[in-house]
């Protein structure tokens, strides 16, 4: 094999020896996280047993009957004072799984009201402790990334990881009493910056897309700004935890629709930018209209999907709550008006938003990059 074709196939032979490694290393993480019972103060229990005790016919407000459910579980305490003791707990459920839901054999519960009587232990349930769906999930994402795109896939995941970091702490630091539009405004700033900048890397690509999305996503909050003074107010009443007077609701969805948007933008963007720079590696000496025809078609490419994505996520993800809404008997007008309108400002922020990136990306990235000799 000659040295060419050994450099063509070290990413390959890499991907070989690193993929075992990760495997048996999130294979190991996995492990300990199903068993990290010990480090919660709240007490846990696991499902041994299961048993139906009692089966019943119940009528909701509406009149609608479903079957109801007594379920006995045998569990075994997995940590503090009563570890290792076994406690039967009754768990009663509906068909529709409205109000509690049935457990299974393995399951791991927090419990409460813990209480010894005569040597017989009896809890309550609080909720069900899923840390460890949650790391099989993200190990199965952070695997599948490195095998399809190796060093950028593991890039990808490194950057998630932070931007959930900075999103918790972001909500630490308004509880902290810290403005909610500062906030934002430092978020989208450290989002764009560290997302580009590991994905990307630390170059001018990422300094030309970090400016597109930043231009792109003041002139929509300022459009959003403006629509918001020249319109209706959007009614806020039946928004969840609109009780606390001390919250400006149309602040806090204002700003969290421009965080909402701020993927999609930024995807645009780079696709956008991307395209130019390529292009004019290839063909330095293409004229200004052609280059910008497709810039374009690039971004137009880009945009149908992408404005797809945004509706799957806002509004057909809400399907199942619209449906549950309508079962118990909410018209279909309130739902339009009331609960939907939300999902659908959202939706169309965010269309409005990859929209106006193509033409400004693809201007900015044209005009920066024609003025580089050596265009990367």
């Amino acid at each position: 094999m000659d040295i060419y074709s050994l450099l063509k196939n070290s990413g390959k032979y890499r991907l070989t020896i690193i993929l075992p490694v990760l495997a048996v290393l999130l294979f190991i993480f996995n492990l300990i996280v199903y068993n990290d019972c010990s480090i919660y103060k709240t007490s846990i229990v696991k499902v041994v047993s299961t048993k139906i005790s009692n089966t019943t016919t119940v009528s909701g407000d509406l009149g609608i009957e479903e079957p109801q459910y007594d379920q006995n579980l045998n569990c075994i305490f997995k940590n503090g004072a009563y570890k290792g003791k076994t406690v039967i707990i009754t768990n009663t459920y509906t068909y529709t799984r409205m109000n509690n839901e049935a457990y299974h054999k393995g399951d791991f519960l927090f419990v409460k009201n813990i209480n010894e009587e005569n040597g017989t232990l009896s809890a309550a349930i609080s909720s069900q402790k899923r840390d460890y769906f949650l790391s099989f999930l993200l190990s199965l994402l952070l695997f599948c990334a490195v095998a399809v795109a190796g060093k950028r896939g593991f890039l990808f995941f490194i950057a998630l990881c932070i931007n959930i970091g900075i999103l918790i702490l972001g909500f630490i630091c308004f509880q902290t009493g810290i403005s909610f539009i500062l906030l934002t405004i430092i978020m989208i700033l450290l989002f764009s910056i560290l997302s580009l900048g590991i994905c990307i890397g630390w170059n001018r690509k990422m300094i030309v897309t970090l400016i597109d999305t930043l231009f792109s996503i003041s002139i929509l909050a300022a459009i959003y700004c403006i629509a918001l003074k020249v319109t209706p107010e959007v009614d806020y009443i039946l928004m969840n935890y609109v009780s606390n007077g001390t919250l400006n609701l149309e602040v806090m969805f204002t700003c969290g629709m421009l965080i909402g948007s701020l993927g999609a933008i930024m995807d645009v963007a780079v696709s956008v930018t991307s395209g130019v720079s390529e292009i004019l590696q290839k063909e330095p000496d293409i004229s200004d209209e052609s280059l910008s025809k497709s810039a374009r078609q690039i971004g137009y490419d880009v945009m149908g999907t992408m404005i797809n994505v945004l509706f799957y996520s806002y509004i057909v993800g809400r399907i199942p709550i619209c449906i549950a809404q309508l079962v118990n008997g909410i018209q279909i007008g309130i739902i339009l008006k009331y609960y939907m309108v939300y999902e659908v400002l959202r939706f169309l922020a965010g269309a409005i938003g990859i929209v106006l990136c193509i033409p400004i990306s693809e201007f900015i990235a044209k005009n920066y990059y024609r003025k580089k000799v050596n265009v990367k």
